[in-house]
């Protein structure tokens, strides 16, 4: 996005209690969200395919986390 659109890069700090490679899509979900807020940072207006098509060349899951509202899942362990 930077190099694409010519914008000055952003510093993130993320602290999570999500543990790496345990399939919650926690790192995808972030990456989407970067993705959706630089767009509005920086008022690029990109339209949603060239989005969608970034979003999938850093990771496969990253559009479907883009496209979802805020859900939050219950699940009770037997």
């Amino acid at each position: 996005m930077q190099r694409e659109y010519d914008i000055e890069g952003i510093g993130i700090f993320l602290e999570k209690q999500i543990p790496i490679g345990s399939s919650l899509g926690g790192g995808s979900s972030d990456a989407a969200a970067v993705l959706k807020s630089g767009n509005l940072l920086y008022n690029l207006e990109i339209p949603i395919q060239p989005l969608m098509k970034l979003a999938g060349q850093i990771g496969s899951d990253i559009p479907f986390f883009y496209m979802v509202k805020q859900h939050m899942f219950l699940v009770v362990g037997k």
